[in-house]
């Protein structure tokens, strides 16, 4: 890698997962994280995840207009209404990469997701500081995930949010912005 400092690296879902592996490979690249409810330990699983794990993608990879409706309601507390050409649009996307997006979900559960917990205990030796943000009603992985990634990572803080799913960005948009920002603007000034 070419990178010349560490820097501060945000993800959410399987990007915040992406961000722990990241982490833990490369410690020396990271300054801070900020971590918005990764794929996390067997014990946070949902129903959700045990679908996903027995090869039932629907409610993540929908194919029709009900099924996308059906996927905002599991991923968030609130009901947004999107208008038909922006469902037609995803649908149509999704429809083009559905079989890849398939074969993504299925090769990461079996291959990866096994693993994931022996890759996650490299966070242990982390000394960069990181927020987990989670949303209490989280359909994807339980908010006691947040709990497992607080005691895995030494320099943590976190913050469950109410009346929040998994797309906090839709459910609590400010809220989340908010503690990322001052989670950020905290430990730069500790950093500096």
């Amino acid at each position: 890698m070419k990178l010349t400092e560490p820097m501060c690296i945000i993800g959410a879902s399987m990007g915040a997962s992406i961000v722990c592996l990241f982490a833990a490979k490369y410690p020396e690249y990271v300054s801070m994280m900020c971590l918005l409810a990764p794929i996390a330990n067997e014990a946070s699983e949902t129903d959700l995840i045990r679908q996903l794990r027995a090869g039932v993608y629907n409610t993540l990879l929908p194919e029709t207009p009900e099924e996308f409706r059906n996927m905002i309601h599991t991923l968030t507390m609130k009901r947004p209404d999107f208008p038909s050409p922006f469902v037609n649009g995803f649908l149509h996307l999704n429809r083009l990469l559905l079989k890849e997006h398939k074969k993504i979900i299925a090769s990461l559960f079996e291959h990866d997701y096994p693993q994931i917990e022996h890759h996650y205990a490299k966070l242990r030796q982390l000394n960069c500081p990181a927020l987990i943000l989670w949303g209490r009603q989280d359909q994807v992985y339980a908010f006691t995930g947040a709990e497992y990634f607080r005691n895995l990572i030494p320099n943590s803080e976190c913050l469950i949010l109410e009346d929040c799913g998994h797309i906090m960005g839709i459910d609590k948009p400010d809220d989340t912005t908010r503690a990322i920002l001052t989670f950020c603007d905290n430990h730069v000034k500790l950093l500096n």
